[in-house]
């Protein structure tokens, strides 16, 4: 009777061991996730771009004829509590409407930049993921877009140079089939000024 008195406490001496042990392993879990969940540093210097901006745009869709020009506006939004932003970008280009909305923020799991891409220019939405270089100036994004004469996806490096949170530029560029890159469009972002009474 002793003995089997002392195998049951030493089993529940084991199990409350172990669910003490069960609880650490789920207090560092949930602190973990809850770090990776907090925006950082990374996120704030996207949110600084928030406001009204000026959007000059350069495009290129033939090599051999001269670039389009064109002149719009963007409007960036900080979203979910800073963890990512909204460039919503409007303008007209030989006299068709354009509009594109790109999500970009951290992921601060996969250590990554990330980017939704959206235009009026087709029904896809493009994904793009990248890092800052070695600058530390420029978010490099790397990601495919599918062809809508050949129907075949085309490599596409997407660069953000942010000079301050006054101005900033992006530059498209997309690989063919035959290795060579062509730069598709540039957008230079010029932050409008506020207006004081």
């Amino acid at each position: 009777m002793l003995a089997y008195f002392l195998v049951s406490h030493a089993l529940i001496l084991l199990t409350e061991c172990q669910d003490q042990q069960d609880a650490r392993r789920e207090l560092q879990a949930t602190k973990s996730w809850q770090e990776t969940a907090r925006p950082d540093q990374r996120h704030h210097d996207l949110t600084e771009l928030a406001g009204q901006w000026r959007a000059d745009l350069t495009l290129w869709t033939n090599p051999a004829l001269p670039a389009t020009e064109a002149s719009g506006n963007a409007k960036i939004e900080s979203l979910l509590g800073g963890r990512f932003i909204e460039i919503e970008m409007d303008a007209v280009i030989n006299t068709v409407e354009f509009r594109s909305i790109l999500i970009l923020g951290f992921d601060s799991l996969r250590e990554v930049y990330s980017a939704s891409v959206m235009d009026t220019t087709s029904t896809s939405q493009n994904h793009f993921t990248g890092q800052l270089n070695k600058t530390g100036r420029t978010i490099v994004l790397r990601g495919e877009v599918m062809d809508p004469l050949t129907a075949l996806p085309l490599k596409v490096r997407i660069e953000f140079y942010i000079f301050d949170k006054n101005k900033f530029e992006t530059t498209t560029f997309l690989e063919l089939a035959t290795g060579q890159e062509l730069k598709a469009v540039h957008v230079d972002y010029a932050r409008y000024a506020i207006e004081t009474e």
